[in-house]
Formats: structure tokens, sequence, C-alpha cells
């Protein structure tokens, strides 16, 4: 298989896990509301220009939509594209960047929690001792790097991951409806919400980064999801789920960057465990796949 098979895949990564640093950054200047609102206006916004010069055709895109399939979206959009952005950008006020991110790592394994328990898809071992992992490596992950642990912070970050496993789910069961479309459609909704909710609560939302934000939202949430349905072509699901799960730990280490932070060793540890749980939650599947 050509190493160029990987690029769409890295790409998906790097542009999805710079979402969390940059976010935090601006969260000084703007409140969690507005990040969320323009972040899934760009999602919208790039993935409708996207349509218009590609003019891509998915297979499932003249289907009729079934009443089911819109109940299964408006939850989703709620779940996914208002309630679990706000729970994170709110959470990330209280924790480093470095610590949000590796906190994504949770949203994989509760979305197959949740496939197993409420749409009876089997759980296995590997994916308990995943979630064993990830649960100890949160013992070792303070919320600022200096040994400051914000347990409201990390509440709404497992929240933010809890809403977007249900948003995984409920996605993965909508057929009358294509990827881009769904993610276009979800943001286009989001945004709407968030807007509403906004002007009936007079919360404030113009700012002067707003151009930033819908940028970050155009790559982060819009190319990413392009990227990543590109690469589940070129290399499959299993491969690009593993190089996509890069994208927490391309955050972490991006926060330490972009933003200065300077965790401490048990930091280190947890982001170590996180990495195993991850590594055991895909090695699984990797294994199924036959060498080329």
């Amino acid at each position: 298989m050509p190493a160029r098979n990987f690029i769409p895949a890295i790409f998906a990564a790097l542009i999805f896990g710079i979402s969390i640093p940059v976010s935090k950054a601006l969260l000084g200047s703007v409140n969690p509301l507005t990040i969320s609102m323009y972040l899934y206006a760009g999602a919208f916004l790039g993935l409708f220009v996207y349509g218009i010069i590609f003019k891509r055709k998915e297979a499932d895109k003249n289907e009729r939509i079934t009443p089911k399939d819109l109940i299964y979206f408006f939850l989703a959009s709620l779940s996914g594209g208002v309630f679990a952005p706000l729970c994170l950008f709110t959470g990330l006020t209280l924790i480093s960047g470095f610590a949000a991110s590796l906190t994504l790592s949770f949203e994989a394994v509760i979305t197959v929690l949740i496939a197993g328990i409420f749409f009876k898809e089997k759980i296995t071992l590997h994916l308990l001792v995943a979630v064993a992992l990830l649960t100890a490596g949160i013992f070792f992950l303070d919320s600022g790097g200096e040994g400051i642990f914000s347990v409201k912070g990390f509440i709404l970050l497992f929240a933010s991951q809890f809403g977007w496993a249900i948003d995984n789910n409920l996605s993965a069961r909508i057929r009358s409806i294509g990827s881009v479309d769904l993610a276009k459609y979800k943001g286009l909704v989001a945004a709407a919400i968030l807007f509403l909710y906004a002007v009936v609560f007079r919360i404030p939302f113009l700012t002067s980064k707003a151009p930033l934000i819908l940028l970050i939202g155009i790559l982060s949430f819009g190319c990413s999801l392009v990227f990543y349905i590109d690469s589940l072509k070129l290399i499959g699901a299993a491969r690009t789920a593993a190089l996509f799960m890069a994208a927490p730990f391309i955050g972490g280490v991006l926060s330490i960057i972009m933003l200065g932070e300077r965790p401490a060793a048990a930091g280190w540890i947890a982001f170590f465990l996180f990495l195993c749980g991850l590594s055991v939650l895909i090695g699984k599947e990797l294994r199924k796949i036959p060498s080329v």
C-alpha cells in the first residue's frame, strides 16, 4: 500500500487535534457558547462550499428520509452539536489544554460502550481493558499541570464525550443521509440553535475573533471529516480509526507548544496510559487486517 494513502488520515487527526489548544487560547476573550456557535457554523460553511465545488454525490444521498432518521438526526444535533461543545469549552476554562486533549480519548470507548449497552453490539475484553487504562490515566492527570485538580472541569469534559458518543451512535444508524451531508446539516442546526439561545438569553456573540473561529470550524470540523472519509476509502476503517485516534495526543503536544503548558511528571504517565488504552482498543481490529 503506497505511503501517500495514509496522508488524509494524518491530516484529519492533525487539523482536528489543533482545535483544542486554539480554542483554549480564545476562551480568555470569547465565551464557550460563541466558540461553539462559530465552530459549527464554520463546519457547515466549509462542507457547503466543498459540496458545491466538487459536487460529490454520495451513494445514499437520494434515499427517502424516514421519520426515524429525522428523529435520530435532531437528537444527534442536540447531543453532538449543542450539549457536547458547550460542556467541552466550559470545562476547558477550568483545566489545561493538555489535560482536555487527552480526555477526548474517552469518546471512542464511551461510543463503543453505548453501542454495546443500548444497541446490543458486542462488548469485548479489549474494551474493558481500554476503559481501565484510560480511567487509571485520569488519576495521574491534573487540570493545570500544577497539581490542581478541577473536578467540575473533568465532569464537563466527560459529559462532552458522552454527548459526542451519543451523536456517533445515532449518526451511525441514519441510512438516508450521506456522511458529508449529515455533518453539514448537523453543523447548520447546531449553529442555529446556539444562535437562538444567545439571542433569547442575551448572551453576547459578536466578536472580532469570529473569522478565526469560523476558520477553525472549517478546518477542524469540516475538512477533517472530508479527509477522514477519503481515508476510509484508501486504507479502510480500522487503519483510519487508528491514525485518527492520534488527535488527542496531537492536541496535547500542541498545547505544550502553543500555550506554553508544562505538564508535571504525572501528566506524562497519564499520556502513556491513555496511549496504551487506545492502542488496546484498536489493536484487535488492526490485527485482523491482512498484510499488503
